[in-house]
């Protein structure tokens, strides 16, 4: 008789199609525990506090018997066993007859494929498998926990299916989709993009401003931080009617062995402007690395060690053929299994395979690194004992650090070269005014242009921000808008609600 079991929802088993009834909250709870785990052993202490927590019965031992009695008997087939062990139980079952384990095992084929219509008919499969949240009827502190790690997975692969199907343009098929998660998931910057590339993709340009500013809004107000720098650059393109190309992530590729060669770079800057003397010397110290080297660019906020780091990267990226890695330290702390886990994932390792102790899962990603000649970019670190564990190791990688601090202890430890960074000279700044607004416009307020400049104190992020007010206005002069910043303080870019209102 076909079995087949169900966790991605309420818990359930069916025999030939036909449901069955698993007994009550705790017995099902037991056969939860171990399902989790097919084809492992899971000792009898494991059971007892994923079932029961810090309060199991006084006979336990006695009753997860009783329970696993009942199980077999009413699930008598020859397809799955109940078997004891040396110290546990374990449920010996074809692991594709688990709902969970079935979708572990689609989305490994399909991060491996290479072809996007293969791709999309796994992760289709993949997330149809669910039909609410996992074990959606039981409640342990255990059960919960992993229901949020299930979750998280769910999650990923949705955002991964999204990617996807916007490089097809398949937009307006996902916005419903998309409109629901960002209900549930109001914070996570990913999701955000998607939709808001969806809804511009659309036509439903004033929707996707109105997400943008939502998002920005509520990152401010509930962890007092900014967009990531994918997320700006986002904003950016929808301001100046740019392709959305190369914001989109790009396609993982294989290598001849079959790993993941992630392609994680943030999309580059159209014109880089000024920073000729750090790129040379930049140039100068890769020419002449011989071991895995670390750079650390520091600098204040908003000084564009962001933009240096992914334009330079983006330069250099052929003498990595092992793949470009990015991650984001403000958004995500360098310490967080979460982080390491997600690092994992990029590399091609499947979710199951990941262990759930930091300490061994920053022991594989140094592993699959030993042999390979990757460019890591660490952006926005704020310490360096937890920055130091996410390195390169392997001869002829490349790490760059960029920190609002210098990071002496990581300098010191891995004899790091130290890049400091300075504000904008007035001619790059001026520069940057005329690629941005056009020469004509500057020249035609040349004295409100230098005002501009003095405002902005040099920061190409106060020069990026006063200009996407300019774009934003085409009709408001410049000298209007420096005496909206001068109102607002130095360093205090107007906002778009308050312009839009006063234009």
């Amino acid at each position: 008789m076909h079995i087949e079991f169900g966790v991605l929802g309420e818990l359930c088993a069916s025999m030939d199609g036909k449901e069955v009834d698993l007994g009550p909250a705790r017995q099902q709870s037991v056969l939860a525990a171990l399902l989790a785990d097919a084809n492992h052993t899971v000792s009898l202490g494991q059971l007892a506090d994923r079932v029961w927590g810090q309060d199991p019965p006084e006979h336990m031992a006695a009753t997860v018997r009783s329970y696993l009695s009942r199980l077999r008997a009413v699930l008598p087939t020859e397809e799955w066993a109940i078997e004891s062990r040396s110290g546990g139980y374990v449920v010996r079952v074809e692991e594709m007859a688990v709902d969970l384990h079935r979708f572990r095992g689609l989305l490994g084929r399909a991060r491996a494929v290479t072809g996007e219509e293969d791709q999309v008919l796994l992760y289709q499969q993949a997330l149809g498998l669910w039909r609410g949240e996992a074990f959606a009827n039981l409640d342990s502190t255990w059960l919960n926990q992993l229901r949020n790690a299930l979750q998280t997975e769910r999650l990923a692969a949705a955002l991964d299916y999204h990617d996807i199907q916007l490089r097809r343009g398949e937009h307006i098929m996902l916005l419903p989709g998309l409109l629901a998660l960002i209900t549930d998931h109001p914070l996570d910057e990913r999701l955000a993009g998607q939709l808001i590339l969806a809804l511009y993709r659309s036509g439903r340009q004033a929707e996707a401003y109105f997400h943008y500013e939502n998002i920005r809004r509520k990152l401010a107000d509930e962890l007092g931080i900014d967009p990531s720098p994918r997320l700006r650059q986002l904003y950016q393109n929808m301001l100046a009617g740019e392709p959305f190309d190369g914001w989109m992530p790009q396609k993982a590729q294989i290598d001849t062995t079959g790993s993941v060669i992630p392609q994680q770079l943030p999309a580059n800057i159209r014109r880089f402007i000024g920073r000729q003397s750090e790129l040379r010397r930049l140039n100068t110290l890769l020419a002449g690395r011989r071991q895995a080297e670390v750079v650390v660019i520091s600098g204040s906020a908003g000084i564009g060690k962001t933009s240096l780091v992914v334009h330079w990267a983006h330069a250099i990226r052929d003498e990595f053929p092992d793949g470009q890695i990015y991650l984001d330290l403000r958004a995500f702390a360098a310490s967080s299994p979460t982080t390491v886990r997600g690092l994992l994932q990029t590399l091609g390792v499947p979710s199951w395979r990941i262990p759930a102790e930091l300490d061994a899962q920053i022991g594989m990603y140094r592993s699959l690194l030993a042999t390979k000649k990757v460019l890591i970019v660490l952006d926005d670190a704020s310490d360096s004992a937890p920055t130091r564990s996410l390195l390169a190791g392997a001869p002829g990688s490349l790490t760059l650090v960029t920190s609002r601090n210098r990071l002496i202890d990581l300098v010191a430890a891995t004899d790091a070269h130290l890049l400091l960074l300075e504000p904008f000279t007035r001619e790059e700044a001026r520069q940057m005014l005329n690629h941005r607004l056009g020469a004509d416009r500057v020249a035609a307020e040349s004295m409100a242009a230098d005002k501009l400049v003095e405002w902005s104190a040099g920061l190409p992020q106060g020069l990026a921000a006063v200009t996407a007010c300019a774009l934003a206005y085409p009709h408001l002069r410049l000298a209007d808008l420096t005496d909206r910043l001068n109102r607002s303080g130095p360093g205090h870019a107007p906002t778009t609600r308050a312009l839009r209102t006063s234009a």
